[in-house]
């Protein structure tokens, strides 16, 4: 594909993945409250900023990847392209891995840190193992989205973050009415 070509796909693709995750949000938030109330909303609310904090695990890897696999692509570096990523990915298998730890410790204590009411703490641990397990299996990608940014394959990772929001909307609507 030529070069002037897969820019358009990339950027027609990027807006469209960035205008289905504003979509998918504005119609998650209104029915998460309607179904939660907005006690129970503000506990999922802290419960994934709680998680968001993750990200300090990045520490510029995915960036410092998608450089080598444009550099190496273009000295035909295989071999180290090969060990950059490996690593990159092994790292945030560690992380996903460390992450899951946290999060089954944290289903214990989480209730009485926050001081959650009784009535809750059932849903409340519920959303703190769907959020964490998601995230623990969810980082160990980062290191092949990087690939994909590398290779300037922008319409395939913006692929992949449609298909995560469509999925991730779809399994609230049907599921979060289980914790009315």
């Amino acid at each position: 594909m030529r070069q002037s070509t897969r820019l358009l796909v990339n950027s027609a693709v990027n807006v469209f993945a960035r205008l289905v995750t504003v979509v998918s949000r504005l119609i998650l938030v209104p029915f998460a409250v309607g179904v939660l109330g907005r006690s129970a909303y503000g506990t999922w609310v802290v419960v994934g900023q709680i998680f968001a904090y993750t990200r300090v695990f990045e520490i510029g890897l995915r960036a410092a990847v998608t450089r080598q696999v444009a550099l190496r692509i273009e000295r035909d570096e295989h071999e180290l392209l090969h060990r950059h990523v490996n690593t990159a990915a092994a790292y945030y298998s560690l992380v996903g891995v460390l992450i899951a730890g946290v999060t089954v410790a944290l289903c214990a204590v989480y209730n009485d840190w926050f001081e959650v009411p009784p009535a809750w703490h059932g849903a409340t641990r519920g959303m703190v193992l769907v959020s964490g397990l998601t995230l623990a299996l969810t980082i160990p990608t980062y290191a092949y989205g990087a690939v994909l940014a590398g290779l300037q394959r922008f319409d395939l990772l913006s692929g992949t973050q449609i298909g995560a929001d469509v999925l991730r909307l779809a399994l609230v609507l049907a599921l979060l009415p289980m914790f009315d």
